[in-house]
């Protein structure tokens, strides 16, 4: 190590570790007496950073001594807090326990937050690491010793889901009775301002970015949809500036859909009307308009997409 001062050129080839930190070779006590001095002059004696550098510790760097007095003051302990991670009390890298711990976990419930992972491996495990040491052991590959996780967009699937209520809808589907043409698929869906509204444009960094827009109470509608192999059939789709309840669905079916459908006796185009499971579909007057004209009704299984 060299040292300018002035004109003066010395030259230590003593390890700078075993400067600073005397406590590797010749014990704790030497170390601790030395911090204690630069705190007591930085504290009583009000010394710069830079003089504490230059009288008690001159071949430490002004970065150090600013390090160890920031330390100090966050801590007030004489020991070293950097040594004192070295030391065990907390973790860099996750041991074996700790990330079978985590992949369990994880398996169990995959929303937990990073902070509710740490309170578990403390208090389950013994296991103190930090937040981040965390975050980089799940998202680690395996080869690299991690989990090899990545955050993604959740799923949600229903607990009501039947797998009988799929092989039903299946054996029903497969018949034979009827073509996978004459299917008439009828769903609703809900029409906003808020669906499609853009919420990010362009502008210059530190400036927002105004569009001028007119303000008001917008009312919400349903769209209802029907479609079949060819596509959307446009005339049995409606849109209705309201909720949509039993009574309101009823009207659709009769006035709207009905007049599209075909006869299923004769093998029509049509013929077969395919709704899920809300409850306007189930009222009895539904049943009564689509068989009344010549028409099947058949249910989606719950909480699952129907595939012909």
């Amino acid at each position: 190590m060299i040292i300018v001062r002035g004109a003066q050129v010395q030259v230590h080839l003593w390890p700078v570790g075993l400067l600073l930190y005397p406590s590797m070779v010749a014990g704790e006590q030497y170390a601790v007496r030395v911090r204690k001095t630069a705190y007591s002059r930085y504290f009583d004696c009000g010394w710069s950073a830079k003089r504490i550098m230059e009288e008690v510790m001159p071949l430490a760097s002004l970065r150090t001594v600013q390090r160890m007095v920031k330390e100090f003051r966050e801590t007030f302990s004489w020991q070293e807090v950097s040594s004192f991670k070295a030391r065990g009390k907390v973790r860099k890298k996750l041991c074996i326990k700790a990330l079978n711990a985590i992949s369990e976990m994880l398996t169990e419930d995959p929303t937990l937050y990073l902070a509710q992972i740490r309170s578990a491996l403390i208090d389950d495990h013994g296991v103190k690491v930090s937040r981040s040491t965390i975050c980089r052991a799940i998202h680690l590959s395996e080869q690299d010793g991690g989990l090899g996780l990545s955050l993604q967009v959740l799923e949600k699937r229903a607990l009501q889901r039947s797998a009988r209520d799929r092989a039903n809808w299946h054996d029903r589907i497969n018949a034979g009775d009827f073509d996978h043409k004459n299917v008439i698929v009828i769903d609703e869906s809900n029409v906003g301002k808020n669906m499609s509204r853009r919420r990010r444009g362009y502008g210059k960094v530190g400036q927002r970015v105004r569009w001028p827009e007119y303000f008001g109470k917008d009312r919400n509608g349903t769209l209802m949809a029907a479609c079949d192999t060819n596509g959307f059939v446009l005339s049995a789709c409606e849109y209705i500036t309201e909720g949509m309840d039993s009574d309101r669905c009823i009207q659709y079916v009769e006035h709207t859909l009905a007049p599209q459908l075909g006869n299923y006796i004769l093998a029509e185009r049509r013929s077969v009307v395919a709704m899920d499971n809300v409850k306007q579909h189930h009222h009895p007057r539904i049943r009564e308009i689509i068989e009344g004209a010549g028409a099947i009704l058949i249910f989606l299984p719950k909480y699952r997409c129907a595939r012909f």
